[in-house]
């Protein structure tokens, strides 16, 4: 019966938008209250600097609509303005730093934290606006000597 158990369980991440006043709260928050629910396991979050957004990463072995409604008695207090709630193995895409994306994705087995501070750079944001097909296709019929340097540097993103 043990081994059935371990195979129902699973990661979810918790997306809060809130009104915590501190990064203490958040703590006391996230291990006292949710820790405490008998059907969340080993609790995990990430706090930026602005303690109004935390991403909480847990386990859970209940079914998805007991889980739900206990997520909502807990969550519906007016420190939390709204959430999300995925489970992790179906995320498609995300663009996460690398301290935060091995936080989220590797397992763990207690209660932890991750603070997170940075300074998102003028050059990442133009990474968005492109497009790598597009590059190749310009590669393709013009050649590497015709990418910016911006370009250039985007390719060079995709290097392990």
């Amino acid at each position: 019966m043990e081994n059935n158990k371990e195979e129902l369980m699973k990661t979810y991440l918790l997306f809060l938008y809130s009104n915590f006043e501190d990064h203490e709260y958040v703590d006391f928050f996230t291990t006292e209250i949710l820790g405490h629910s008998p059907m969340i396991k080993k609790v995990r979050f990430v706090i930026e600097d602005n303690p109004k957004n935390v991403i909480i990463i847990f386990e859970s072995d209940s079914p998805r609509k007991e889980l739900s409604e206990e997520l909502h008695s807990i969550l519906s207090k007016e420190t939390v303005k709204f959430y999300f709630l995925f489970d992790r193995t179906n995320i498609y895409s995300a663009n996460l730093p690398v301290q935060m994306k091995e936080f989220m994705f590797k397992p763990k087995d207690e209660h932890t934290s991750l603070r997170l501070e940075y300074d998102k750079k003028q050059e990442d944001i133009s990474f968005k606006t492109m497009d790598l097909d597009t590059i190749l296709e310009k590669i393709d019929e013009f050649g590497v000597d015709s990418l910016s340097s911006e370009e250039k540097k985007f390719l060079d993103s995709f290097k392990n």
